[in-house]
């Protein structure tokens, strides 16, 4: 480890150099009074690096012809063959073995630690998807909330629309207390957008933002011929920024277990809704439309995916349910071609207790895995 007599503080410095200099990234460390220099020979090589590293610095985060940030578990992610694709993962060295499942989720879980190792990029939460055909067949024109009554809108809802979610999440801490464990910051943002609706200029018919902290463990136990991957702790806010009488939000806890066979996974996640003061709460009978629960199955063969999203109250008398069902397959080597069916109450918040059916075709960034 190379160290230089700047006086400055002992923090690390990662720069990206010009590809002329025959290396992409040069890394080097500065503690203030260390001398570990041999001649004048390499000292001049240290002061050479140290100015190139504060000349990069600031260009680091940018996709420029003289400093070009290449991450390796990017160039492995472009790779289109997927035994390919983990040897080059597994070359990075990026992966402790404990950390991988012998799952179909080993090639996420390989992304997801070569993400870490950039402090610039962000891993993926949820799918990320854009929906510019999207057709519902029942638009909810007088949203009704038990708190404010209903609601009739100023504009005629189209039936076609655009429907986008984008989602994240940021890694706060590895082994965050339990060896094994990652503590995460998730975004998940899912709008409705009536692109088409001329008359009424175009509006964002609804938006729900949410924000959740996540505390996740690697289990990896057997059960059968099945894996009981991970288990995860969250606390969730939904919202959609409204104000009244078209506000709607909830705060949740859930639990969230993965499990996986074969080609498999399932995701079993039930929730408990924190409660609120009855003059704050802007839906209080929203559980009995959205459930204590959802229940998430992926299924993956080559390049398709098949995905659906239930859940139900189960209520004897008046049963109301959700499900989602989606297919993508793959199109260009940075997204998927995307279907999506949606049926039942809860979509939106601002749905939260109205029905609606939804046919979509689009475009996938990211797929559930």
């Amino acid at each position: 480890m190379l160290y230089c007599l700047m006086g400055l503080p002992s923090v690390p410095c990662h720069c990206v150099v010009p590809p002329d200099l025959s290396a992409r990234v040069l890394s080097m460390q500065y503690k203030a009074g260390a001398v570990l220099l041999n001649d004048i020979g390499n000292m001049k090589k240290v002061l050479t690096i140290y100015v190139l590293c504060l000349m990069a610095a600031p260009v680091m985060a940018m996709d420029v012809e003289t400093a070009t940030p290449v991450a390796p578990p990017v160039e492995c992610k472009n790779l289109t063959d997927r035994e390919k694709r983990l040897q080059c993962y597994d070359s990075q060295s990026l992966v402790e073995a404990e950390s991988l499942t012998g799952t179909v989720l080993d090639d996420r879980i390989r992304l997801q630690y070569a993400l870490e190792e950039n402090s610039y990029s962000l891993d993926a939460h949820y799918p990320s998807y854009i929906l510019p055909f999207s057709y519902m067949s029942s638009p909810n024109e007088s949203p009704y909330s038990p708190s404010y009554g209903s609601t009739p809108l100023n504009e005629d809802l189209k039936n076609m629309e655009v429907k986008f979610q984008i989602s994240f999440r940021l890694p706060l801490n590895r082994d965050f207390f339990v060896r094994g464990s990652h503590l995460w910051f998730a975004y998940t943002q899912l709008s409705l957008w009536q692109l088409y609706n001329r008359d009424g200029s175009s509006p964002y018919r609804e938006s729900n933002y949410e924000p959740e902290l996540v505390w996740a463990f690697l289990v990896n136990k057997s059960i059968g011929d099945a894996k009981l991957t991970h288990v995860a702790i969250a606390l969730n806010h939904q919202s959609n920024g409204q104000p009244e009488p078209l506000s709607r939000s909830w705060n949740r806890v859930y639990i969230n277990g993965i499990l996986a066979y074969n080609n498999w996974v399932f995701n079993l996640r039930p929730w408990y809704r924190l409660p609120e003061n009855q003059s704050d709460d802007d839906n209080p009978d929203i559980e009995d439309y959205m459930g204590n629960f959802d229940i998430r199955v992926g299924y993956k063969q080559h390049d398709h995916q098949f995905s659906s999203l239930f859940r139900s109250t189960f209520d004897q008398d008046n049963p109301r349910s959700y499900y989602e069902l989606g297919y993508s397959f793959s199109i260009h080597r940075k997204y998927r071609g995307y279907v999506q069916f949606v049926n039942g109450y809860g979509e939106s918040l601002i749905d939260y207790n109205h029905r609606n059916k939804r046919v979509s075709l689009g475009i996938m960034l990211n797929d559930w895995f």
